[in-house]
């Protein structure tokens, strides 16, 4: 999805420039589709037609009635979504600190993470280094750039404080939300190399490799196991429980026949409502207890709790990267 994010960004603000607004209009409906978050994206455009392209005002217009028109089908579901949005907080308090961080921790964070990737280092001081060294060259490249700056700019920097100012009431500012402003950045970065092409291409190239030997050699950095995970259940006699009110969408994805029992109907979880869902399972003597979202849905292990008053004994915990313990428990 993202990366078709990206494509259709790209090829939007061709279009913009090109001025072939009818063509802009069905695109701005696929970036809707794709990603909510392309409103920031169709923002800037219009930033960059009124600062920049008056003469298109009418023009411009005209596509926004279009877009609302291709539009007005998805409305009904884009409520629903802007409404669990708004109240995420009081059906599953904490999950606002999971998908979003400080605005003022954001910014630096988005733009590292677009142009190094997503990597950390162990030593903080070397990483703090890092990040500085990322943040020097990226922001001297922005400067030297002569490449259509105006739209570039535009391209890069409203999109992104767009989210940092959205993220005050929605939790929405990770940075692969704006990944349509990666094709902006490159293009900056390419304009640079123009014109100091040892310097940059040098500089730019180190980041890159950095990045590729930083992520490839660290499992944690990478895609979420759930394959892995659901795989090795799926192999297992048994069943599984979850920390939540239905199994987890890849489990649909990977395994759709797979029974789960969702241990949690009401966040965070009552341990009344746990015993009542439980005891009412023909539980065998061999179950898999999944900790995902355990902090969010059972912040006191209520549901650990329940299973030892079962009868069952922890026998050994399984690690998944990106979807973490798997609690193995026997019938005593």
């Amino acid at each position: 999805m993202y990366s078709l994010l990206a494509l259709l960004g790209t090829l939007a603000m061709y279009l913009l420039v090109s001025r072939r607004y009818l063509w802009l209009s069905i695109v701005n409906a696929l970036l809707l589709y794709t990603h909510y978050s392309s409103i920031f994206l169709i923002l800037a455009q219009t930033v960059y037609v009124i600062l920049y392209a008056r003469r298109d005002l009418k023009l411009f217009t005209i596509h926004y009635l279009l877009l609302t028109i291709y539009y007005i089908p998805w409305l009904p579901q884009f409520a629903r979504q802007l409404g669990s949005g708004l109240n995420i907080d009081n059906y599953l308090p904490g999950w606002r600190q999971v998908l979003s961080i400080s605005p003022v921790k954001a910014f630096p964070v988005i733009f590292f993470k677009l142009v190094a990737g997503r990597i950390s280092f162990i030593s903080k001081y070397l990483y703090g280094l890092y990040i500085t060294f990322v943040f020097a060259v990226t922001f001297t490249a922005l400067a030297v750039t002569r490449i259509k700056k105006h739209l570039l700019f535009i391209w890069v920097f409203v999109p992104i404080f767009s989210l940092l100012f959205t993220s005050l009431i929605l939790p929405q500012n990770q940075p692969f939300r704006v990944i349509f402003v990666l094709p902006g950045l490159i293009i900056l970065f390419a304009s640079a190399c123009f014109r100091y092409p040892k310097l940059f291409l040098t500089l730019i190239l180190y980041i890159f490799l950095v990045g590729d030997i930083a992520y490839f050699t660290r499992p944690r950095l990478q895609r979420e196991q759930w394959r892995q995970a659901i795989g090795f259940l799926s192999g297992q006699p048994g069943i599984t429980l979850v920390k939540f009110s239905d199994k987890f969408a890849p489990f649909y994805w990977y395994s759709p026949d797979y029974r789960v029992i969702p241990a949690v109907s009401v966040y965070p979880a009552r341990k009344a409502a746990v015993t009542d869902s439980l005891s009412a399972q023909s539980l065998p003597s061999q179950i898999f207890l999944l900790q995902y979202l355990t902090e969010l849905t059972d912040p006191d292990l209520l549901v650990d709790s329940v299973i030892k008053e079962l009868g069952y004994r922890q026998t050994r915990i399984y690690n998944f990267e990106g979807v973490g313990f798997i609690y193995q428990y026997k019938r005593i």
